[in-house]
């Protein structure tokens, strides 16, 4: 007798996110909860200040700037992201999800690049939690578009020349 073969249901949940665009839409979703609870956050416990030394290029910080303000920015960056990552979802063309996933990468890491150079001591010193999970965050945004670059210049790599002659 044949017996019946049944998945789990964490293989089977994982299925529906094993392509690049399932696991960039699951990250820039957590990345705006986690961004609006962090920005919220601050109505509750004291506003914590950071402080750069080196000047912001498109002025969005002052010298002396709040995490909420930080926080805010980040929203709408990946707010943005994620309404062109909707609207090409249906169109399923993975080049513009690189692409979208790639400008993303470089700009939360301009933003982030202005409280962790100076700052990012003060903060986990005072045990800001929803900094650590945002940094948690940006890390596995890294991750998947990192993973997604690297097979794709793998795949790109590994493929045979066919001679049709």
């Amino acid at each position: 007798m044949k017996s019946k073969k049944s998945i789990s249901k964490f293989k089977y949940y994982s299925m529906f996110v094993d392509q690049f665009k399932d696991q960039l839409t699951i990250v820039l979703m957590l990345n705006l909860v986690l961004f609006f609870i962090a920005n919220h956050w601050s109505y509750l416990v004291p506003e914590e200040f950071l402080f750069v030394s080196h000047k912001d290029i498109f002025g969005l910080f002052r010298e002396q700037f709040v995490l909420n303000e930080f926080f805010e920015v980040l929203a709408y960056t990946f707010l943005g992201a994620l309404f062109i990552h909707f609207g090409t979802y249906k169109m399923n063309k993975i080049w513009i999800f690189r692409l979208n996933a790639l400008l993303l990468v470089i700009v939360s890491t301009y933003f982030w690049t202005i409280p962790l150079l100076q700052s990012a001591e003060i903060v986990l010193q005072k045990g800001h939690p929803y900094f650590i999970a945002a940094i948690i965050g940006q890390i596995l945004l890294y991750l998947i578009v990192g993973n997604e670059f690297l097979g794709s210049i793998k795949n790109k790599r590994k493929q045979p020349k066919i001679n049709h002659s």
